[in-house]
């Protein structure tokens, strides 16, 4: 097999002059200096750590017949570069244990196939692991990860480029609230067994564009109901085993995505305050040509895994009905259980409905499994109440949607069109942009003004958790193409332009 040259890689470093070379941290290495032998059967730990040990930071894995075989994890330094020639230059890790590579702050992996062998470990290990910032992997091939390809724990992460495949988890998982401004560009995702992209436990700020999947378990991007303000762009989805892509969170952005022949939904909207714009979803719902019983949309506006679906915008999505998608717009009711004592309760359904609340067990993780207590939840001034035995969390009550405060309506704020605000319970969205008057809203149907802006009622915050409040334009000169099945929200928007 004819290999290429890492030649142009390293060219402007061999440009420098002598004196600029100087520092040993400067100097460029190759695993084969310290005897990695590339040969699928000999353990080469020892030569990536002696390697990573004298202080280059440029560390070059060459091309070799069979993968470099690994027995342990690879920790890199701070500012280290783990360059490689592309598929051919294949680490597999053979062991159970874990993470494969643990990546320091702004060190660099690229052009690198890493091969986790998930089948041969027990515990959760992540083929790449990221616990500190500005880590970049470019053009990389990672698979066969036990539970993520690469697990995200911190900000300004950059993945550009290559493939995550195989994964017997996730592909990427952007994970907590120090998961932040995180860039995932142009990456193909192939046959991960659950997401893409899996956004959870607070991570926000985040981008995921360009990227593309023809056949992944479950969506290419998967937003959870507990993150927020993630932009999601330009991205191409076929073949999922679930939906193209779901949000839950609130406040993300999604935007001119193609989302087409998925077994369930094009796009599944379960959280509030989200943008949904521009995205194209056809011939989704393939799962109803084997289920008559079952129908799916192009979009879906569903309160459902922690979500409320309330107070979103859709606007200028192309989406119709097709032998397998029977509609443009899905709505459907929330599926939450009424919270009961000495109840079973599942880390993939932590999910209650108490006194009308949206509420979840807050230690609920997956594989969790435990009987509820005895005691109803009380939350009065709290958001964390206890049945005796679990402690549960509100997620949607009052003023609180998802997470998210309903700002009040105040005189004098500049503002623009489509933003909600709140008044005595009740909410109202912005029909212009302006400064808002000096005469709070009050009327409970229509449209008014304050005396700077127009306000249109869509509903009064705490009632039902169904879906209701969304806000719905379909692209212009598309009227008769905008089919919505399922029961509305009250005082839904529906703009036919």
């Amino acid at each position: 097999m004819r290999r290429r040259s890492i030649l142009p890689l390293l060219v402007g470093v061999a440009a420098l002059p002598k004196a600029a070379m100087a520092s040993p941290h400067d100097k460029i290495v190759s695993v084969k200096d310290f005897g990695a032998v590339g040969d699928g059967e000999t353990d080469d730990s020892a030569a990536f750590l002696s390697a990573l040990a004298s202080g280059a930071r440029t560390i070059v894995v060459p091309a070799t017949e069979q993968c470099y075989r690994l027995q342990q994890t690879i920790r890199l330094n701070r500012d280290a570069t783990l360059v490689g020639e592309g598929e051919q230059s294949c680490l597999r890790f053979v062991g159970d244990f874990g993470p494969c590579i643990e990546a320091a702050a702004d060190c660099t992996l690229h052009g690198l196939r890493l091969d986790g062998d998930g089948e041969g470990k027990k515990r959760p290990s992540p083929g790449v692991r990221v616990t500190a910032p500005g880590v970049r992997i470019i053009a990389c091939i990672v698979e066969n990860a036990r539970s993520f390809n690469i697990e995200v724990r911190s900000r300004s992460c950059v993945i550009s480029g290559g493939i995550q495949r195989s994964s017997l988890g996730t592909g990427i998982g952007l994970l907590g609230p120090e998961a932040t401004d995180a860039l995932i560009e142009a990456v193909e995702f192939q046959r991960n067994r659950y997401f893409g992209v899996w956004v959870t436990q607070g991570a926000h700020r985040n981008t995921v564009r360009h990227c593309r999947t023809e056949g992944n378990g479950l969506e290419l991007v998967g937003i959870t109901f507990d993150s927020y303000g993630n932009t999601i762009e330009w991205n191409e989805v076929s073949g999922s085993g679930d939906n193209g892509i779901s949000v839950t969170g609130h406040s993300n952005l999604l935007s001119f995505n193609r989302c087409m022949s998925n077994r369930f939904h094009g796009i599944g909207v379960y959280g509030s305050f989200n943008t949904i714009i521009g995205n194209q979803c056809f011939s989704n719902g393939l799962n109803s040509l084997n289920d008559t019983n079952v129908f799916y949309g192009g979009i879906s506006l569903i309160s459902s895994f922690g979500g409320v679906s309330r107070l979103n915008i859709l606007d200028g999505n192309e989406s119709g009905p097709s032998d397998s998608q029977a509609c443009s717009i899905k709505y459907w009711p929330h599926d939450y259980h009424d919270w009961s004592a000495e109840q079973l309760i599942l880390g993939r359904d932590p999910f209650r409905i108490v006194g009308g609340d949206l509420c979840r067990a807050a230690n609920a993780a997956p594989g969790f499994r435990m009987q509820s207590g005895s005691r109803r939840p009380s939350f009065e001034d709290s958001s964390l109440a206890s049945d005796g035995r679990l402690e549960w969390r509100r997620l949607a009550s009052g003023t609180s949607l998802d997470g998210v405060e309903v700002p009040a309506w105040q005189p004098g704020l500049a503002l623009d069109a489509n933003r909600f605000c709140q008044v005595d319970g009740f909410v109202y969205l912005s029909r212009n942009s302006g400064i808002t008057g000096r005469n709070s809203p009050s009327h409970r149907a229509g449209s008014r003004s304050d005396g700077g802006i127009d306000w249109e009622l869509v509903g009064k915050v705490g009632g039902s958790l169904n879906p209701w409040g969304n806000l719905v334009r379909p692209p212009s000169g598309s009227n008769a193409d905008l089919l919505i099945l399922g029961p509305q929200g009250p005082l839904d928007v529906f703009e036919l332009r």
